[in-house]
């Protein structure tokens, strides 16, 4: 979901952009702008900070745990390794090594089978794609399944990952004659 979308679902968004030296405000109330985009100061920083209020009109009182939003975090934070998130100005979310710090963080309290996770990325013209893997010795898979920014439990990708695991094993084995 793009930040377009949280406007329009926000009793209030605040946006602060920090570039060039200078430091810029806006806001909306229900998706209008209610405070134009002016320059509010001076910095040496750069980046974006977005604070939202859900619209109760649109959401009455459902609306997703503090959890939730945690977990999303670390995992948009995994997924965009140089990015540093907050959550109320409180939590501050950054894995720089991206899925690995994601699969090295699920095999805590695990008996792991290789010191750090092995991590894999692979770069074309077409896609990016970064794989994490990490063997423990308690045998049950668990797989992390993302997709745009969003955990998923089934889909092509996760079929594929399994089919080109087995397929690299088989291989192996038959190389190695292991029966």
């Amino acid at each position: 979901v793009g930040v377009s979308v949280v406007n329009a679902l926000s009793s209030r968004l605040d946006v602060e952009v920090r570039r060039d030296g200078k430091m810029h405000h806006m806001a909306f109330e229900r998706g209008k702008v209610v405070e134009p985009l002016v320059v509010i100061g001076e910095t040496t920083k750069t980046g974006t900070m977005i604070r939202f209020v859900p619209d109760r009109e649109v959401f009455g009182n459902t609306w997703p745990s503090r959890e939730y939003f945690e977990q999303h975090l670390w995992d948009v934070a995994c997924l965009t390794p140089g990015l540093v998130t907050e959550l109320d100005g409180e939590l501050t979310f950054h894995a720089p090594n991206g899925l690995a710090n994601m699969v090295a963080r699920s095999a805590e309290g695990r008996t792991r089978l290789q010191p750090e996770p092995l991590r894999i990325c692979v770069k074309s013209d077409i896609v990016d794609v970064e794989v994490a893997l990490q063997w423990t010795a308690e045998g049950q898979p668990q797989i992390n399944g993302l997709v745009e920014w969003w955990r998923v439990l089934q889909g092509t990708h996760i079929e594929g990952l399994w089919d080109a695991i087995r397929e690299v094993i088989c291989d192996i084995a038959g190389r190695e004659r292991f029966n």
